[in-house]
């Protein structure tokens, strides 16, 4: 792993340990999981080209470290850049492939059990990401649900390394916590931006979440700040 991004020596220790650059380890791991009674896990994959299947279910977070991935989500091909997030519908077919021989990307996978009724609770007030949740648990076939986001590179592999010690230390809390933060992020910080090319179920979703942001600044808020909010959303 880099050294530049601003992680702590012992990011270096998570790197390691949850690396895998052979898919057949993958496959292990993934097998493990499946059979045990865990609801989340997460490894951070280096060169590997790799098929994940709807016949085990879970919410897919991917992000993209280093290099390019061509992805392609049944009917969806894109090609996800360094600094990407992508957010997919459990019941999808998504196959990976790495552009560069260095590409690296985290994997973060989320049995429905994982979203219990409290983490939902606290979801609800970020929209976005509520609904998209709630269209996987609701087992829909027709895989229309997706997001992706662009966000700052250091900030973001900071808050994945907390979830990465989370898991590590399997703090189930503090996982939910992190990974709430996350999206409060995504949806709030300027330095995030959202691909409505790449996204579905936000279109509603986008006028709540600028409603709310007028809404718990209206003491201070300009237009200039409505117009950073609307650029972030539609950057062209």
């Amino acid at each position: 792993m880099k050294n530049d991004i601003g992680c702590e020596e012992s990011d270096n220790d998570l790197y390691n340990k949850f690396l895998i650059s052979e898919s057949k380890y993958l496959d292990n791991a993934f097998d493990l999981f499946a059979s045990s009674s865990e609801t989340y896990c997460a490894f951070i994959l280096r060169n590997i080209s790799y098929k994940f299947l709807d016949t085990t279910p879970y919410t897919k977070v991917i992000y993209v470290s280093e290099g390019s991935l061509n992805i392609n989500i049944n009917s969806l091909s894109t090609i996800l850049g360094e600094g990407y997030f992508l957010f997919v519908n459990a019941h999808s077919n998504v196959k990976t492939v790495s552009n560069t021989k260095d590409t690296t990307y985290f994997n973060f996978d989320f049995k429905r059990e994982f979203f219990h009724p409290d983490f939902m609770k606290r979801l609800s007030q970020y929209e976005v990401f509520y609904n998209f949740i709630n269209f996987c648990l609701m087992g829909k076939k027709d895989n229309k649900a997706y997001l992706a986001f662009a966000y700052n590179k250091c900030k973001s592999e900071r808050l994945l390394y907390i979830m990465l010690s989370c898991i590590q230390n399997h703090e189930d809390k503090l996982l939910e916590s992190s990974l709430l933060f996350l999206f409060e992020n995504l949806c709030m910080d300027k330095n995030s931006r959202m691909i409505p090319s790449l996204s579905t179920l936000v279109n509603a979703s986008i006028v709540n979440l600028m409603i709310k942001y007028i809404s718990n600044n209206y003491t201070n808020i300009t237009l200039d700040d409505l117009a950073n909010i609307i650029q972030i959303i539609f950057p062209n």
